[in-house]
């Protein structure tokens, strides 16, 4: 988008000197990332030097001329899709029968990302239903449920149809998020659970101000998780996000949990009940991405600690971090 103009029809120098110095930096950003993607397996093996820099340059932020072909990297997505039957994807979309989720399906593809120019045309919408049918059938303790639809269209707004499908797949069984689309949604709640401990922790003038006035995570953060932050989120911030949990995986859910909160802790403290989940709202859609990702990873937080409160929750879960009371 151009913001300066200076007259009707012509861009001021300082614009022109703008445009063309952004346009020699993401170029040079783009030659990079065509060198790491030509050398895959020196910088994505998490045992070699150069791990770092493509952790570096995710956590910067991905170029979007390159990041389909970057995110299909990331999720392994060919090696997905040759570990199953040759053809798997048009013969799932070839059966038949429908799944019987198809109501649900069709019902939420018209709600998904409706003001993106790739769903209001009808071969977006078809391509979503596609997908979201055929993992029906591929996975039918899942079938389908609210959500995945979101997850699904931002697959969409970089890949083809069948690479969003392998990418899906290797969502939910390489980055293990079967569990929060799963009858009874335990991994969300799990998650929430981790959320509200993780919150108390590193923000608890916060978390007694929240649990003071019953204001559980249920509330504000079930579509986050749901989500990875694709329903609430600025699209901008979501693919921020994204392109760091395709490769490190979801403990940066955890981290923009608490960075969410950490930078707008005073915009909320005084907020009474009723004002709460407005006030979040109205953050989620202003966020600016460099600070929030650069606040999350100032934030210590390590598996092993995610792992003891999965533990704690599965175990003897805190009811203060369930009931709040």
């Amino acid at each position: 988008m151009i913001d300066y103009i200076d007259r009707p029809r012509f861009l001021s120098d300082q614009t022109k000197r703008d445009i063309s110095s952004a346009q020699t930096k993401a170029a040079a950003q783009i030659k990079i990332w065509d060198h790491m993607l030509s050398n895959w397996s020196d910088y994505s093996n998490y045992s070699t030097p150069k791990y770092k820099i493509l952790k570096q340059r995710c956590r910067k932020g991905i170029p979007s001329n390159v990041r389909g072909r970057v995110w299909f990297m990331l999720c392994k997505g060919l090696e997905v899709q040759n570990s199953y039957p040759h053809h798997l994807y048009f013969r799932l979309c070839n059966r038949e029968e429908d799944p019987p989720c198809m109501l649900d399906i069709t019902k939420d593809v018209s709600r998904t990302f409706p003001e993106h120019f790739l769903f209001v045309r009808q071969g977006g919408q078809q391509s979503l239903t596609n997908i979201l049918r055929a993992y029906a059938f591929l996975d039918p303790e899942i079938g389908y449920c609210q959500g995945m639809a979101y997850i699904v269209g931002v697959f969409l707004m970089h890949v083809d149809e069948e690479s969003a499908f392998w990418m899906l797949v290797s969502f939910m069984y390489n980055y293990q998020m079967r569990g929060y689309y799963m009858q009874g949604m335990a991994k969300v709640y799990q998650s929430l659970y981790k959320a509200n401990y993780l919150l108390k922790l590193h923000e608890p003038a916060l978390w007694k101000k929240f649990a003071k006035s019953e204001f559980y995570p249920q509330i504000y953060a079930m579509q986050w998780f749901m989500t990875l932050f694709t329903f609430s989120f600025n699209i901008d911030t979501v693919l921020r996000i994204w392109d760091c949990f395709l490769l490190e995986g979801p403990k940066i859910l955890f981290r923009v949990f608490l960075s969410f909160f950490k930078l707008h802790k005073n915009d909320l403290i005084n907020l009474s009940f009723e004002n709460l989940l407005a006030g979040i709202r109205r953050i989620e859609t202003s966020l600016d991405a460099d600070l929030l990702l650069r606040a999350a990873f100032n934030i210590t937080l390590s598996r092993k600690e995610l792992l003891q409160i999965d533990r704690e929750y599965q175990n003897a879960p805190n009811p203060v971090l369930i009931n709040w009371k």
